[in-house]
């Protein structure tokens, strides 16, 4: 038996990846309409929302020599119905779904280090941030995304990892929980299993939804704490959905 690779410990993991994004930080000029400040904060956030996939790219790929307790494994479970530690056999389908699955993150990842166009919506209010559609990667952004009253480094990240999904992946809308989600306002590790509209179709729904990899990076990053309500910060997304945490 191939003996698993030996887990790099998350605060040395974050410093590797850090010091590797801060020195590709995004050109100034993608931002439109921003102040310098709101620019700093934007490129931040996307070298975060890169930050948040490496790190899931990571752990998914380990997650079969993970306890089964894991966060990372339960949260493989609640956000995308694997399980990365079965050994019945419906394991080869999991098997498949897991590398379904990477291969979506790794191209997510890719397409975060894209130079696409950010402009600034003057307008007051949710939602926070969005796209038009599925071919034109310009993220709109409104004021809402810089109050520090409300929103986090984690969360801002998570908003632009969940726009740029969008075109990225070519995933229009959010299938799954429709355009009302007055029932998903959850935290990004429960379980959305029960939530969605059709249960024998969970993988194939959450595969193709912005916001089941948003919670997945999410509650697998190390700044995450369920307990900690500076962690879980309502953000939302035009494409029909209606307002989740992050």
């Amino acid at each position: 038996m191939a003996t698993p690779p030996i887990p790099v410990p998350n605060s040395d993991l974050q410093k590797i990846i850090d010091l590797l994004n801060n020195s590709n930080l995004p050109d100034a000029s993608r931002f439109k309409g921003f102040n310098s400040d709101q620019v700093k904060v934007l490129q931040k956030a996307i070298v975060d929302a890169r930050t948040l996939c490496e790190n899931a790219i990571i752990k998914v790929g380990l997650a079969s020599f993970m306890k089964n307790d894991d966060k990372t494994v339960v949260s493989l479970r609640h956000n995308f119905d694997i399980d990365a530690t079965d050994e019945s056999p419906a394991a080869g389908f999991q098997g498949v779904s897991l590398l379904i699955l990477q291969k979506r993150l790794i191209q997510l990842k890719n397409g975060l280090a894209g130079d696409v166009p950010f402009v600034f919506e003057p307008t007051p209010g949710f939602p926070e941030a969005w796209v038009v559609g599925i071919d034109d990667p310009t993220v709109h952004i409104k004021p809402f995304f810089f109050d520090e009253s409300f929103k986090t480094d984690l969360t801002r990240a998570a908003a632009i990892l969940h726009e740029r999904a969008h075109t990225i992946l070519k995933s229009p809308g959010h299938p799954g929980i429709g355009g009302g989600l007055a029932t998903l306002v959850v935290e990004a590790h429960v379980d959305k299993r029960p939530l969605f509209t059709n249960r024998a179709r969970f993988f194939d729904d959450a595969i193709a939804n912005p916001y089941n990899y948003e919670w997945l990076c999410t509650s697998i990053d190390p700044r995450y704490s369920p307990t900690d309500s500076s962690s879980i910060r309502m953000s939302s997304c035009t494409c029909g959905s209606g307002m989740v945490y992050a």
